[in-house]
């Protein structure tokens, strides 16, 4: 009968720690601004998208991530007036996060070009010529998140800590704001067109 237990007690035990590590989550992504292409699952659109709409897409380079998802958000939309020709139509987006292996982590992506669903280079669906640029922008509580770092890092560590935290909660409130521009009415891309992207992600605790 003991022998039985023993047995039983070794057999739970091994199953348990199969378990364990089956659920080890898989090493945190390193992207320090790592040239990556992805291509888009939903369209882009100044004709139909609203500001705060989500859109995915699909890594597939670098050839480790393929099939990685990551995730955008649009925030701002603008488009000359009809009629006037004034100013030129504009996308603003950023990319947010990418979920690999079941792990979502957050990014920051430099856009370097964009091609439309047919490969070809800096222009939209429509054969209209795209412009692309990237720019760091402050959030509003960027000052906020610098004052409660400080705070933080002061309580922990003294002067020394408060710079750390200062700095830290002050680099949280930066984001890439990437940029598409055209002279026509609208800006069109369908899914299977790809963006070239500097990514970066931050790591999750």
């Amino acid at each position: 009968m003991n022998r039985f237990i023993c047995i039983l007690m070794i057999f739970t035990g091994t199953i348990w720690a199969q378990n364990a590590q089956d659920q080890t989550p898989p090493p945190a992504l390193e992207l320090h601004n790592t040239a990556c292409v992805v291509r888009l699952l939903s369209p882009l659109s100044t004709r139909t998208a609203r500001e705060g709409d989500l859109f995915t897409a699909v890594m597939e380079d670098p050839k480790e991530l393929a099939g990685a998802i990551v995730e955008g958000r649009i925030t701002k939309l603008k488009k000359p007036e009809k009629g006037t020709n004034k100013g030129k139509a504009e996308l603003q987006f950023q990319f947010e996060t990418i979920t690999w292996k079941n792990q979502t982590e957050k990014i920051q992506a430099e856009l370097t070009d964009v091609k439309n669903s047919e490969g070809k280079s800096k222009v939209d669906e429509e054969g209209h010529v795209i412009g692309v640029s990237s720019h760091k922008k402050r959030v509003l509580g960027a000052l906020f998140g610098a004052a409660a770092g400080a705070a933080m890092g002061a309580a922990a560590g003294g002067s020394k800590g408060a710079a750390i935290g200062a700095a830290a909660g002050g680099a949280a409130g930066f984001f890439l704001a990437l940029k598409m521009t055209t002279s026509a009415s609208d800006i069109e891309f369908k899914p299977g067109a790809t963006f070239n992207l500097n990514v970066t992600n931050t790591p999750r605790s």
